[in-house]
């Protein structure tokens, strides 16, 4: 059904306020299924339309993970003790964006995707808490921020190497060097 149709069909139900219920009814179920999209159909449709995807990151999960290794790897190569990341409101206040999402992303995503990667990098735990204000050691500061402590641990893991950071193989090369020194 076309936009024509479906405007017809919602002025004819708007106007129809003194006809027969099953007549209303009729009008109402005929514009519910022009309105509503066949949800097969409507799953192909964004299929088809949605960006062609990465070899490496077609999720929120995978493209969050990968920037946060890397933020990972920054502050370890700063020496930097912790990692903060900013709350939803936080980012609003210098980014526009839609609060639910922002808040949604900040305080949950984000802070459940760092914990499990800094857990992959140290057994014994991960230490997070929320900070109301932080200070940088630039002397910047900001508010509402979920921080998490870098242990020696995970400094040393970190610099092992952590997934997409990793020469593939890595443990491996020095078994080969020295196989090659003894010969075959």
């Amino acid at each position: 059904m076309n936009e024509a149709d479906r405007n017809r069909l919602a002025l004819l139900l708007l106007n129809d306020g003194g006809g027969s219920l099953s007549r209303r009814s009729a009008v109402s179920n005929a514009f519910t299924s022009a309105v509503a999209p066949d949800p097969i159909e409507a799953e192909l449709n964004t299929a088809r339309n949605s960006a062609v995807g990465n070899p490496l990151v077609n999720t929120t999960d995978q493209w969050t993970n990968t920037v946060l290794r890397r933020a990972i790897q920054q502050a370890i190569d700063s020496d930097a003790e912790k990692i903060a990341v900013p709350r939803g409101d936080t980012v609003l206040s210098y980014n526009p964006g839609d609060d639910h999402g922002m808040n949604a992303f900040y305080n949950d995503i984000v802070p459940k995707n760092l914990a499990k990667i800094l857990a992959g990098l140290d057994r014994q735990g991960v230490a997070q808490k929320y900070v109301s204000q932080l200070a940088t050691p630039s002397g910047m500061r900001g508010n509402n921020f979920t921080v998490f402590d870098l242990t020696p641990a995970m400094r040393d893991a970190a610099r092992k190497g952590m997934p997409l950071f990793a020469a593939p193989h890595a443990g491996l090369l020095p078994l080969l060097m020295q196989q090659n020194e003894q010969g075959p």
